[in-house]
């Protein structure tokens, strides 16, 4: 808290600048949080350390500065793991998935949301649970692990649809779907696109409805129903141009 005279306490001038850098990070002021990072000391091992590195990491995430974002990642990792916060644990490793999915290190990714998986569960975090699982499919769709990514995506589209959140359920229908694509069942593939443009539509989320028309189209492509195929392929191209994609 601020004092009657306005100076703020010593020992919460770090709480205080994480909490201004985090309010112009959430304000869209890239630059201001980064210097205000910058200019900031925090003890190391504490958990305002960790947050600024995490924070850290968004902004150079965020910005495509990828090795940047990997660097604050490992320089903050010991912290994290000596705090014993779950919280945070969560937060770290969450974001590590994600970083190694996008050098491509997918056994990796799956690695550490394996144990994001089990800091949930413990928690009995069900929305937690749902969005680890459905991350877990996208991955094991890029290595091409088709009849386990389609478990995981199963499990995501039950906990989402309990939840009442539609938007996230067919974004786990389209996973499910792309892994019936990959393993060659095009009916039940067609099915879950057609499901998820009623969706999106529903929800007016029209660039996901011209991704599922375009998804459709491949599925109608295979099938050789090639007038079907040229007609989605040609929705996704106009709703695409609706919302100047």
């Amino acid at each position: 808290a601020v004092e009657a005279d306005g100076e703020i306490p010593k020992e919460a001038v770090a709480a205080y600048r994480l909490g201004l850098a985090n309010v112009l990070w959430g304000l869209g002021d890239r630059d201001e949080a980064k210097k205000t990072l910058e200019e900031s000391t925090f003890e190391k091992g504490s958990l305002d350390y960790v947050q600024s590195g995490l924070m850290h990491y968004q902004i150079h995430s965020r910005s495509g500065e990828l090795k940047e974002a990997q660097e604050w990642l490992d320089t903050i990792r010991e912290s994290m793991e000596s705090l014993g916060n779950l919280e945070m644990e969560l937060n770290y490793r969450t974001n590590r998935s994600i970083l190694y999915r996008q050098f491509h290190e997918y056994q990796k990714a799956l690695d550490e949301s394996a144990r994001v998986l089990e800091l949930v569960q413990q928690s009995k975090d069900e929305f937690g649970i749902a969005r680890c699982r459905a991350n877990r499919c996208a991955i094991l769709i890029s290595v091409e692990k088709f009849e386990e990514a389609k478990q995981e995506a199963s499990e995501a589209i039950e906990l989402f649809k309990k939840l009442g959140r539609l938007d996230l359920e067919l974004i786990a229908r389209v996973y499910k779907s792309s892994t019936d694509y990959y393993m060659g069942h095009l009916v039940n593939a067609g099915d879950g696109f057609e499901e998820a443009i009623v969706g999106f539509r529903l929800l007016q989320n029209r660039h996901a409805l011209s991704r599922n028309y375009f998804n459709l189209g491949r599925v109608y492509y295979l099938q050789g129903k090639f007038d079907l195929a040229l007609d989605n392929i040609e929705r996704s191209a106009e709703v695409r141009q609706e919302v100047g994609d």
